[in-house]
C-alpha cells in the first residue's frame, strides 16, 4: 500500500534563518561591496567581473567570473545537489581532495543572467523568422527556465543569499513611458523574482557621498509581529552594514527603537572621531525634515523662480508650500523624486528613445 501523503505533515519548526536578500541600484552604490561582507566562506558568481577588484576591502572569497548560461545553470545545479560545498584548491589552482562549505552565496547580476535568458529565447525563436516578437505563451516559458533553472536553485540552497541586480525606470501601467514618481525605479530583473526574496532592498548613494538604502520589502518579522527591519537605513558603512544586516535576520530581535543609531564606526571618511553609521529611520518627522532639506537644495540650485515652484508642487502633489502641514512624507519623497529625475536631466513624461521588443511584450 502507498505511503498516504499526509504523512508528511509535521508541526511547524523555528528553522535557523538564512538571509536571502535581493539588492538593487544604479552605479557605484554599494551594491557588490556590501554583498561581499556576507558570511565567509563565500562564492560570488560574477557575470559583470567586477567583485575581485573588492578583495582588498572585503577579504578572501571563491569567485566565478562567466557569462555562459550553460556554465551557470550547471554550477548552480551542482551546488544545490552537493549542499553547498565546493572543491578545495591551493594556491596554485590544484584541487586538494577536500571540500570547503559554503556560508553564503552572491550571484552578481541576476540583470544580466535575465538578459541572456531572453537573448537565447530570441535567437531561437528568431532563427528561421527575424522579425518574430515573443507572445505570452513565450514568455511564459522563458520566465519559468530563468526562474526553475537560477532563481529557484539559488535559494534552495540552505545559504545566506544576495542577488544583485541593476536599477531600471518604472513607468506607469498603461502609459506610453510615462515615470511612475511614486516608484521611479524598479529593479531591473522579472517582477515575479522579487516575491521569492524575504528582503529587497534599493541601494543609494546621495549626491553628497553617503549611502543609505530603503527597504522595499521585508517578511521579517519577531514573536510580536514587529518588523525586523525599518524602512530607510542611513550612513551605510560598506564594512560593518551586511553583518549587521545578517545579525539582524539570523537573531531575529525586533528594532524596538527605530530612531536609535545601532553601530558606531569611523566611517568611510573620517580619521578623527567616530561617526554614527548604518542609522535606523522610519518616516518620522526627522526623515521628513531631511527630504525637505534635499528639495530646497535642488531648488536653489536649479534657481526656479516662485511660482514655477508652486506650479510644480500643484501639478506633482496637490500642495502650493513644502512648509504646510498637509506636504506630508508620501508627498514629499514624490516630490523629490520628480525634481531628481529633472534633475538628472530625465524627461519624466517621455523617453526620447522608443521601448525594446521584449519591454513592449512584457
Amino acid at each position: 500500500m502507498a505511503k498516504s501523503a499526509l504523512m508528511a505533515i509535521n508541526r511547524a519548526s523555528q528553522i535557523q534563518p538564512k538571509a536571502k536578500i535581493l539588492m538593487f541600484g544604479g552605479y557605484a552604490v554599494g551594491k557588490t561591496i556590501n554583498a561581499l561582507q556576507m558570511p565567509k566562506p563565500l562564492l560570488a558568481v560574477d557575470t559583470e567581473k567586477g567583485s575581485e577588484h573588492y578583495k582588498a576591502f572585503t577579504g578572501d572569497f571563491h569567485a566565478v567570473n562567466t557569462r555562459d548560461l550553460q556554465l551557470t545553470e550547471q554550477l548552480l545545479a551542482e551546488l544545490e545537489n552537493n549542499g553547498g560545498k565546493i572543491p578545495e584548491k591551493d594556491d596554485a589552482g590544484n584541487p586538494t581532495g577536500k571540500e570547503i562549505q559554503l556560508t553564503s552565496l552572491i550571484v552578481d547580476s541576476g540583470s544580466t543572467i535575465y538578459d541572456l535568458v531572453k537573448d537565447k529565447y530570441f535567437r531561437y525563436y528568431r532563427k528561421n523568422n527575424p522579425f518574430y516578437n515573443l507572445e505570452g505563451a513565450d514568455w511564459g516559458i522563458l520566465k519559468h527556465h530563468f526562474k526553475s533553472n537560477y532563481i529557484y536553485r539559488m535559494l534552495a540552497m540552505d545559504l545566506h543569499m544576495t542577488l544583485i541586480c541593476r536599477e531600471a525606470k518604472n513607468y506607469l501601467e498603461g502609459s506610453y513611458m510615462k515615470r511612475n514618481l511614486d516608484e521611479p525605479f524598479k529593479a531591473d530583473i522579472e517582477p515575479s523574482v522579487l516575491y521569492d526574496f524575504d528582503v529587497v532592498l534599493h541601494m543609494q548613494k546621495t549626491p553628497s557621498g553617503i549611502y543609505r538604502c530603503e527597504v522595499k520589502k521585508t517578511r521579517l518579522i519577531d514573536e510580536n509581529g514587529d518588523s525586523l527591519l525599518p524602512e530607510v537605513i542611513e550612513n551605510i558603512d560598506r564594512r560593518t552594514f551586511m553583518p549587521w544586516m545578517i545579525d539582524l535576520i539570523t537573531q531575529k530581535k525586533a528594532l524596538s527603537d527605530n530612531k536609535k543609531n545601532t553601530s558606531v564606526g569611523t566611517g568611510a571618511n573620517s580619521s578623527a572621531a567616530p561617526i554614527e553609521v548604518n542609522v535606523i529611520k522610519n518616516k518620522t518627522a526627522e526623515e521628513l525634515d531631511r527630504i525637505k532639506n534635499e528639495i530646497k537644495a535642488i531648488l536653489i540650485d536649479s534657481k526656479w523662480d516662485n511660482d514655477r515652484v508652486q506650479n510644480s508642487l500643484m501639478d506633482v502633489v496637490g500642495v502650493k508650500s513644502i512648509l504646510i502641514k498637509e506636504f506630508t512624507i508620501d508627498k514629499a519623497e514624490k516630490y523629490l523624486a520628480y525634481l531628481r529625475l529633472i534633475r538628472d536631466g530625465n524627461n519624466i513624461d517621455q523617453d526620447e528613445t522608443e521601448p525594446l521588443e521584449d519591454e513592449k511584450v512584457s
